[in-house]
């Protein structure tokens, strides 16, 4: 009954919008066509709302063909592009060893080897890092802390990161290397989160880590002179630390870096049908995970509606962002959406596809792939300043 229920609201918002103009169109060419004539420059996502409304449940073979031929040629999945050695080694020990099998586990099972990692509690710079470099572990008004890494002669820039992993994984070596990077190749200081990880805690308490981290940021530089630099999960804790700055009246950062972002609110259906397509191409990321993350997933009684859904959420007056995701990896469709949507509400957006490459492969230490974006982001890190 519950289906049906939405099914009618799908028919009924639908004829609502289109007035039932597009009733006597048959196929999804049509109907693109008709908003392409429209000059609409979202056709390809307005005919997809229109064909969802009359395949609620059960998409046509043509909408999926339609879906998969769209993102195949954006994202260039079916280019004949040859992945260095340097990178194929690496994505070999990634399919290997990486987190696919842990992640692909069901909810519970998955719940119950989390909570034997009682190390994942609190994470801190690791001893080689605070050898080599300036280390400091600062306290935060909510119980957890922040790790610093301090550029020798400070410039007054620095970079708040946070890290992926699903949230529910801590950082990894790879993440305190481009942290590193950063600091060297970007010369700003990297301020580094220990937010608390799912499913011992919820988005908002995540989000609140983060936050303090920030606000403690904006005692020490400018805001023009902080960028936020995110990987997979911890997009969605680059912008949602964005849209409580500005709820609290705060200055907002310069830039923003998404790097894979990760649709990791998978309360409705957003973006599942585009996920199955593309999920046999992904190496990292089963889709048992976005499942598992809707079981794990609170986004906490304070949270508001732009932070249960930050990919969604109103973002008015937000800086520029520059959007990065490989045509590899499950979440290609939504980094495009997200895109277009920044796009539509006038923000300052880039995108970068990598073509042939996983998710969050900037982390791997070696090999063009990821040399050709640290570098990128690098540059605009030691010379970007807010427009």
């Amino acid at each position: 009954m519950a289906k049906i229920n939405l099914f009618i609201f799908f028919f009924l918002a639908t004829s609502l919008l289109f007035g039932g103009e597009t009733d006597g169109l048959a196929t999804y060419g049509e109907v693109e066509n008709y908003f392409k004539s429209k000059g609409s420059t979202n056709a390809f996502y307005e005919a997809m709302d229109v064909m969802k409304a009359r395949h609620a449940f059960d998409f046509s073979p043509e909408y999926k063909q339609a879906v998969a031929a769209h993102f195949a040629e954006i994202t260039n999945i079916n280019a004949t592009v040859k992945p260095s050695i340097l990178y194929r080694m690496q994505a070999l020990a990634a399919k290997t060893f990486g987190p696919k099998k842990l992640f692909a586990k069901p909810a519970d099972k998955l719940k119950s080897k989390l909570d034997k990692k009682t190390s994942w509690k609190e994470t801190y710079a690791p001893k080689w890092l605070k050898v080599v470099k300036d280390v400091e572990s600062l306290p935060l008004s909510d119980g957890r802390h922040c790790e610093i890494i301090r550029q020798k002669k400070g410039n007054g820039k620095a970079l708040l990161y946070c890290h992926g992993g699903g949230m529910i994984l801590p950082p990894m070596l790879q993440h305190w290397d481009l942290a590193l990077y950063f600091l060297q190749k970007g010369e700003r200081d990297i301020w580094f989160p220990d937010y608390p990880l799912l499913p011992d805690t919820d988005m908002y308490r995540s989000t609140t880590t983060c936050f303090e981290a920030y606000k403690e940021m904006l005692k020490v530089y400018k805001p023009e002179d902080i960028a936020f630099f995110g990987e997979s999960a911890g997009c969605a804790l680059c912008l949602t630390v964005c849209f409580r700055a500005r709820d609290n009246k705060l200055p907002l950062p310069s830039r923003l870096f998404l790097f894979s972002p990760a649709h990791i609110d998978v309360s409705e259906e957003n973006c599942k049908e585009e996920m199955a397509i593309l999920a046999p191409d992904d190496i990292l990321i089963p889709l048992q995970l976005i499942y598992n993350l809707n079981v794990f997933l609170r986004p906490g009684n304070a949270a508001t509606h732009n932070e249960c859904d930050p990919y969604h959420g109103d973002l008015e007056g937000f800086p520029p962002m520059d959007i990065f995701t490989g045509s590899k990896e499950v979440f290609s469709s939504h980094a495009t959406r997200f895109y277009e949507l920044a796009k539509r509400k006038g923000i300052d957006a880039t995108l970068f596809i990598g073509k042939s490459v996983m998710h969050a492969w900037i982390l791997m230490p070696v090999g063009k792939e990821s040399l050709e974006v640290r570098e990128m982001i690098a540059e605009k890190l030691k010379n970007d300043k807010i427009k």
